[in-house]
Parts: structure tokens; sequence; C-alpha cells
């Protein structure tokens, strides 16, 4: 997990059921999958232009 996410959470000092290092972990996870689907996107629509191109 990323540390910042984690020394926001304890300066804020919520006293929650969550474990922050969990969330942290939660939101690298989602970060790097939103990254993969970004580049899957771009490889795709490349790839299509490229066959429409030499069609």
């Amino acid at each position: 997990g990323s540390a910042m996410i984690q020394v926001i959470m304890e300066e804020n000092s919520c006293t929650t059921a969550i474990d922050t290092s969990q969330v942290a972990d939660i939101l690298d996870y989602s970060y790097f999958a939103l990254l993969i689907a970004i580049l899957v996107l771009i490889i795709i629509s490349t790839a299509y232009e490229y066959k429409k191109k030499n069609s």
C-alpha cells in the first residue's frame, strides 16, 4: 500500500473498523487495475485503426 494514504488516515485519526493498510492496498489495486484497463483500451483502439487503414 502507499504510505501517503496511511499517513493521511493516521493524521485524521479516524477510529474505524477498517485497517488503514487494507484501505491503502485496495486503493493501490484499483489504481493499478485502472491503468491496465486504459492500456488495453489504447491497444485495442490502435489495432482497430491499423486494421481499418490496411483493409
